[in-house]
């Protein structure tokens, strides 16, 4: 057996130490530590913080000559094809275990691997360059007590344009408290999370959104099944909508207000597309399992940083502090909102 990280209760601990009389660790290390390239360290308060800063910022940059900057549109060679995929997958790894913020920018760069040119070389540099000034961005894991814990998704898609042709989907699935769906200021940890391209074509907005929340509902029912499964006796995990009673109401969180229509209105939705008809009726029954959903403004959508490429001050924030709050308590953000004004108001609400 190779590297193992682990943890519990004083039972837990008993048990281990016991485990370590027959089996001497090569090393043993806690509360503060790095595992795999990820600096862990856990609070007095039993919230755990990880970052990935001395990974990020050990990461080279793309050699590019200065003659070549003024030939974007010319295909690289294959030894800067090799040191491109290295670079994307150094990203890749961080984006997965702490960095969702820069997910879109790196899948972007990703979609371009087929004809790549030296422009790809320069954007891929740009990423590493934005996820280097901000390497000590990490991500906070609250203590929520499992007796009040509950879920919450957020997911967005972005519509192919002229300039990027594909269409991506982002979600992130968070444990909370039920206080969030009452608009009250709510501990968040980050569970799950994922930002690509959309498998097939999407012929419009409203489609591409469908698409994404069906898939971004579907992964956070998979993360209650399996909460329930932990920690509810008699958990009926065969039976979803049975089981799902069992648990605190989840919120499934949209900021694309044509899809928050036709997924809360009783009246059967009809979409021009037949299929994106098919994904908001799915939606709809996935939401009736015990689960509110709500419409924010796009101000507050943390996953739109996992569809394009775009700043990612807010998602940040939130990241670092491991709380938020659907609207602030004027409700002035619901309407006519701004990211700038966003980050401004979760700034002062966390100095409260």
């Amino acid at each position: 057996m190779d590297d193992g990280i682990c943890g519990g209760d004083s039972w837990f601990h008993s048990r281990l130490e016991l485990l370590r009389q027959k089996l001497p660790f090569g090393s043993y290390k806690q509360r503060k530590f790095v595992f795999t390239g990820i600096q862990l360290e856990q609070l007095p308060d039993f919230s755990i913080r990880a970052n990935q800063a001395e990974y990020i910022k050990a990461i080279p940059h793309l050699e590019i000559g200065k003659h070549r900057r003024n030939l974007l549109q010319e295909p690289i060679s294959e030894k800067e094809m090799s040191n491109l995929r290295g670079l994307i997958g150094s990203l890749q790894y961080a984006t997965t275990n702490t960095r969702p913020d820069v997910a879109a920018k790196l899948g972007e760069t990703q979609v371009q691997l087929s004809r790549p040119t030296v422009s790809t070389l320069m954007e891929a540099n740009k990423v590493l360059r934005e996820a280097q000034q901000t390497c000590d961005v990490g991500l906070c894991f609250r203590s929520i007590s499992p007796q009040k814990l509950t879920h919450v998704v957020f997911g967005d898609a972005s519509f192919a344009s002229p300039k990027q042709l594909a269409s991506f989907q982002g979600t992130l699935v968070f444990a909370t408290t039920p206080d969030l769906q009452d608009n009250k200021r709510a501990p968040i940890s980050p569970l799950s999370w994922s930002s690509n391209k959309i498998s097939r074509v999407v012929r419009s907005t409203l489609s591409a959104e469908a698409f994404s929340m069906s898939r971004s509902v579907d992964k956070m029912g998979w993360c209650r099944l399996l909460w329930g499964t932990l920690i509810i006796p008699e958990f009926q995990w065969r039976s979803p909508p049975d089981a799902f009673r069992q648990m605190h109401a989840a919120v499934v969180v949209a900021d694309f207000k044509s899809l928050y229509d036709l997924v809360s209105r009783r009246a059967m939705p009809s979409c021009e597309e037949y299929r994106t008809t098919l994904e908001v009726l799915l939606i709809k029954e996935r939401c009736m399992e015990h689960s509110f959903f709500k419409w924010i403004p796009t101000s507050l959508q943390l996953a739109d940083p996992l569809t394009k490429n775009m700043d990612s001050s807010l998602l940040r924030a939130v990241l670092e502090q491991g709380a938020f709050q659907l609207f602030d308590e004027a409700a002035s953000l619901q309407t006519n909102a701004h990211r700038k004004q966003a980050l401004q108001w979760l700034k002062e609400s966390h100095q409260k």
